[in-house]
């Protein structure tokens, strides 16, 4: 069983019965008061466990239970529905910050052209651009010809290619 007050089921029914009867009731009249189709025996196990939770409180009179709401169940009952929440208050924006992650693409055509006018300075310097995707990473001898060759051998090599 859960511990949380639950807002619908026959629970829910007698609480709201029981709000209406601030001098209580026995099982028979809030089953008769709430058109209840619950037997008079579930009906009682409904307010035994309602007392177990503290929701309602039984005065024996005679042979007789009267089922009244505790005072706390009386005061949630009788409180007005509350009031609408105050509107909440606009904030204002927050101002767009530049990012290094976030490139707008005229920053981007900015950045191209600035690095072409660098290209062709560089170039016009006497500057040589290799590209590294066509560069041979290894020398043309095998290991084993640069291992038997003198230094003077592989410079030759290397200055052929």
């Amino acid at each position: 069983m859960s511990g949380k007050r639950l807002s619908s089921g026959r629970a829910a029914a007698l609480r709201q019965i029981l709000a209406l009867m601030p001098d209580g009731a026995t099982a028979a009249e809030l089953k008769i008061a709430g058109n209840l189709e619950a037997s008079h025996k579930v009906i009682s196990c409904t307010l035994v466990g309602m007392r177990r939770t503290k929701q309602v409180t039984v005065e024996m009179n005679g042979v007789r239970g009267i089922w009244k709401l505790t005072p706390e169940m009386q005061r949630q009952y009788s409180q007005p529905p509350q009031a609408p929440a105050p509107p909440r208050r606009q904030l204002s924006p927050i101002p767009h910050r530049s990012s290094g992650a976030v490139v707008s693409p005229d920053q981007k055509e900015i950045e191209r052209l600035q690095l072409a006018d660098e290209i062709a300075a560089f170039e016009a310097a006497g500057g040589v651009i290799e590209v590294l995707g066509n560069t041979p990473l290894r020398p043309l001898m095998s290991r084993r010809a640069a291992n038997q060759g003198s230094h003077a051998d592989r410079m030759a090599a290397r200055e052929m290619d």
